[in-house]
């Protein structure tokens, strides 16, 4: 867990604007060039901010832990291994597997913890009830509800295809009642039964483990309205709003 900390909060020092420390614009490549202590080296571009044309050096898809496959679906992080040369993080990378993008042949679908940016604090990024969530996706996927060592294990040998398909099916059922929707399957658990060795042993406004980094706050123009399109389909039952949507996740 340590590690995966370091370079965690290693790698967050990257997202700072363009007089951050130890950033260079090589000769070698066209864009800014970063040392990740302990890690290595990534290219970003450069950009600009929208309100004041700020200069800025921008890094995407830069991957803080290996892929959470087999026996390590579910549990923590593993940190990703230093590389040599020049990692190229111009351009986003995959997102995690998704209903609306999930695909039969891709073998590296759960290949996708890359860092990104968002908030701990808003109420639906926490598991508000992981383990009954867990147990109806469970069911769901049609495990053996015998005991939890064999859930687990028909959850981490299950597909990705039918654990995307799964989650949806308990999101539905969720958004479908009354009062705040408890989703579980795609959003962090603080604690568990790892107890410190959990990818999140207490939430960031109870912790005293703070780094002193640099970093860029801003917000989407259509912040949260995906989150009232799914409220307003499974929950009121009527059809979806198409968002002609242009960017970048």
């Amino acid at each position: 867990m340590g590690r995966l900390q370091y370079s965690f909060a290693a790698l967050l020092s990257v997202l700072t604007i363009a007089s951050i420390i130890g950033t260079s614009l090589s000769q070698d490549y066209q864009g800014p060039v970063v040392d990740i202590q302990g890690l290595g080296s990534v290219l970003g571009t450069m950009g600009e901010t929208a309100w004041t044309g700020r200069p800025i050096y921008q890094f995407f898809n830069i991957k803080y832990a290996e892929a959470p496959v087999g026996e390590q679906r579910f549990r923590a992080p593993l940190s990703v291994l230093p590389w040599s040369g020049v990692m190229n993080v111009t351009a986003p990378g995959r997102g995690c597997p998704q209903r609306r993008t999930i695909s039969q042949d891709d073998p590296d679908a759960e290949d996708c913890l890359t860092l990104s940016s968002g908030t701990l604090f808003m109420p639906w990024v926490i598991c508000q009830d992981p383990t009954e969530g867990a147990y109806e996706i469970a069911r769901i996927i049609g495990c053996p509800m015998t005991t939890p060592a064999e859930i687990d294990n028909c959850l981490k040998s299950a597909s990705v295809s039918d654990l995307v398909l799964a989650q949806d099916e308990h999101k539905k059922n969720e958004f479908s009642s009354p009062g705040y929707p408890k989703v579980a399957g795609a959003c962090i658990t603080v604690g568990g039964a790892l107890g410190d060795e959990s990818f999140m042993p207490v939430h960031p406004r109870e912790s005293t483990y703070f780094r002193d980094v640099e970093i860029i706050f801003g917000m989407n123009s259509q912040e949260g309205l995906i989150f009232f399109n799914e409220y307003f389909q499974y929950a009121l039952d009527s059809q979806p709003i198409e968002f002609d949507f242009q960017g970048d996740f």
